[in-house]
């Protein structure tokens, strides 16, 4: 039963995810962040829709891990000021950059995981409910 549902749910919370995301042209670092490790886990304490749980970088060598940056591609992050050091051989110089421009603006309801969370929890339920009663239901017919 627990197989059954993580076949039926989990395309459905990967697919969502990706709709909403090419939804936007310009959400490619979300779609790398969120996507990476996207599963469902399916228990006897009900039904676990997970998103960026990866642990490796997005590319090679770099800084964005889904598991700890997550939250910058699904609630969005407010571009700042940086001051970066720098030096060309013994001179030091400091200038400022914006940082924090290529993710969506502040959303406290979130933009991807959560909206598609909210959208197949009903589903997933009538789902779950529907798979109980049909299996009672042959199990009832077999004379089990």
């Amino acid at each position: 039963m627990y197989q059954r549902t993580r076949e039926h749910i989990l395309p459905d919370w990967q697919g969502g995810i990706q709709d909403k995301i090419n939804a936007r042209s310009y959400a490619k670092v979300n779609s790398a962040l969120l996507m990476k490790g996207t599963r469902v886990a399916v228990g006897t304490q009900g039904v676990d829709v997970l998103a960026a749980q990866s642990n490796r970088p997005v590319s090679k060598g770099g800084t964005l891990v889904p598991s700890k940056n997550w939250a910058a591609a699904e609630f969005g992050a407010k571009p700042r000021k940086a001051t970066i050091n720098g030096r060309r051989g013994s001179t030091r110089y400091s200038y400022k950059r914006t940082i924090m421009t290529g993710f969506l603006p502040n959303n406290r309801k979130g933009k991807f995981a959560f909206r598609t969370a909210e959208e197949i929890v009903t589903r997933s339920v009538a789902m779950w409910v529907q798979t109980v009663v049909q299996v009672m239901n042959e199990s009832i017919e077999k004379g089990e």
